[in-house]
């Protein structure tokens, strides 16, 4: 991505929304394992997992009820306004469960992607006179990720063009 500040027309804003295939992917599979536990729930016997023993009947509940909060949390993040990343002239507002948080260009002095596991993430790191900086949280997740906070998402963006094009923008 070779584009300096002046090339990117961001005179309204850009809206980037979560990925709606990988939205869709999910759903589908959290609802086959929600399903997957009725057929446990008529099984007798009991199975070994950890050391504990635990019948089938138990560990039918617990899969129904873990996949289908998985299941009941994507449906609302599929709602429209429900998750996004805005980029505008003044800087970017990411929300996530309809929870926005706001950040101007100032408050932030550097992007880049990091990995959990295989999962990319784009982080930043605050300017060191942002009043925004966290006074807690930001220092614990520098020490665990290299930056200070992350977007939640990519947007369905590959993350290393995304971040290269936020640094730009916070030219």
């Amino acid at each position: 991505m070779n584009h300096s500040a002046d090339s990117i027309d961001i005179s309204n804003s850009i809206i980037l929304r979560p990925s709606k295939r990988k939205i869709i992917l999910m759903l589908v599979g959290s609802l086959i394992l929600a399903l997957n536990g009725f057929s446990l729930y008529s099984k007798d016997g009991m199975i070994n997992i950890i050391g504990l023993e635990i019948t089938y009947h138990h560990l039918s509940y617990f899969i129904i009820t873990f996949f289908g909060f998985c299941f009941a949390s994507l449906v609302i993040m599929a709602m429209p306004n429900a998750a996004y990343l805005q980029l505008d002239v003044n800087g970017f507002e990411y929300c996530t469960w309809f929870h926005k948080s706001r950040l101007s260009w100032n408050d932030v002095s550097e992007f880049g992607v990091y990995h959990i596991d295989v999962l990319p993430m784009i982080g930043f790191k605050y300017s060191t006179n942002s009043p925004r900086k966290p006074k807690i949280s930001g220092p614990m997740s520098s020490l665990l990720s290299g930056w200070e906070g992350s977007l939640p998402d990519t947007y369905g963006q590959d993350p290393v063009k995304l971040a290269e094009l936020m640094n730009i923008l916070m030219l």
